[in-house]
């Protein structure tokens, strides 16, 4: 059940570099997209005199960008850029507050950023193991939100054991945990929303199933006051995308979005298979989910089901049909913009790999490996899941020169 964020970002979405290199020449891309850089391996971590090594998790939200970044001098951060400049928000020289003084963060989820703050869950040193807490701060002192050791609500005698990747809204946090107590572990997705509850858990009965969730994916997405997850029967991956409710009053029973029964739209048969890591944005849900033969999308619910882009569908500025979407890594799914736009990750042959946005009809893409940047050529691009907002979508950009950066496109 332990999980080393560092270990995990290195192997997800993670760029790290040798050494640095500055930037050069004004932003390219796409003649109508334009780019502002806002950190990279030429860019001192604040308060030393080293710069970034590699980055991972960029989240953007009215103007700020939040990231993971890692150096020499520091190890593992999160940091927050805002009018006023770049500022960490926590990092592994950081003493945890819930400790005696000289106990230090060891690790950190992605970030999680809403009105100003990043939610995020650390790795605090333990007695015999290291144990999670999920925190909220900006820079300032942090505040605790919830801890290993505090009940579990609806739940006497169970307390929380594991405590999983937040999701930032409006002041309010969802997580996923596991309570141990009296009898079976307990898994499920939790919310602050009106106080600290459980929207579903292993006593949950599935919606449109048969029988109680077994497996509970543990990184919720919160928007306004409803969560979005996945879950299923724990015989073969989630068997769907579920939310306690959109644009109805809170804490209602949860319902389906999509599940092993529900025809693929713009596909054939119906979805065997969920990929971690939805996003809610007020009533939109997109997901990334597959079918037999192949099948794999990225899909939302705005309007009725469908498809924003699957292997069927061509590469905008490339060649040939998508071929994944980077499914088997969560952190790294699609993102919506809060007005009706999606972005993702997207693969095809031959190395094609980039970001890609779908606003209405139109898909475009935003930055690919082989595109100019800052001078350079792009050999890697990834958003993750709260990277779009508005127009403006971050993104963690790799070059062939070894260097590294966050940037964020400005999207027409």
């Amino acid at each position: 059940m332990k999980v080393c964020f560092a270990t995990l970002a290195a192997g997800l979405s993670l760029v790290l570099v040798g050494s640095s290199h500055a930037a050069n020449g004004e932003p390219t891309g796409s003649a109508r997209i334009s780019f502002t850089k806002i950190a990279d391996t030429s860019t001192n971590v604040p308060g030393h005199n080293a710069p970034f090594t590699g980055f991972a998790y960029a989240a953007a939200d009215a103007g700020l960008v939040a990231f993971t970044g890692f150096s020499q001098p520091v190890g593992e951060g999160l940091y927050l850029k805002t009018g006023a400049g770049l500022v960490t928000v926590v990092d592994t020289l950081t003493e945890a507050p819930t400790l005696p003084p000289g106990n230090l963060f060891t690790g950190f989820s992605p970030p999680s950023l809403d009105g100003g703050l990043v939610a995020f869950f650390a790795i605090v040193p333990g007695i015999t193991a290291d144990y999670e807490s999920i925190f909220v701060g900006n820079g300032g002192p942090l505040t605790l939100v919830v801890d290993v050791g505090d009940p579990v609500p609806g739940h006497p005698g169970y307390i929380f054991n594991f405590l999983f990747f937040p999701s930032l809204s409006r002041g309010n946090v969802g997580f996923g945990g596991v309570g141990v107590g009296p009898g079976d572990d307990l898994k499920g997705v939790f919310s602050t929303v009106g106080g600290l509850h459980a929207v579903a858990d292993t006593t949950t009965p599935i919606p449109g199933g048969t029988g109680l969730f077994v497996d509970i994916c543990f990184n919720p997405s919160l928007s306004g006051n409803h969560l979005a997850y996945c879950g299923g029967d724990g015989t073969s991956g989630p068997d769907g995308i579920y939310t306690d409710g959109l644009n109805y009053t809170p804490l209602v029973a949860p319902f389906v979005v999509a599940d092993k029964s529900t025809p693929i739209p713009g596909g054939t048969g119906t979805f065997t298979a969920f990929y971690e890591t939805p996003i809610v944005r007020g009533g939109e849900i997109a997901f990334r989910a597959g079918g037999t033969g192949g099948q794999i999308g990225v899909y939302s619910n705005l309007g009725g089901l469908h498809v924003v882009a699957d292997t069927a569908t061509s590469i905008p500025g490339g060649s040939g049909t998508f071929t994944g979407f980077r499914e088997s890594f969560p952190f790294v799914g699609p993102s919506l913009n809060g007005a009706r736009a999606v972005s993702f990750n997207g693969e095809g042959t031959a190395g094609q790999r980039g970001v890609y946005a779908q606003r209405g009809s139109l898909l475009v893409k935003v930055l690919a490996a082989g595109d100019s940047l800052d001078g350079k050529v792009v050999s890697f691009v990834e958003q993750s899941r709260e990277s779009f907002d508005g127009n403006q979508l971050a993104m963690v950009v790799g070059f062939t020169d070894g260097s590294a950066g966050v940037y964020v496109a400005s999207l027409p």
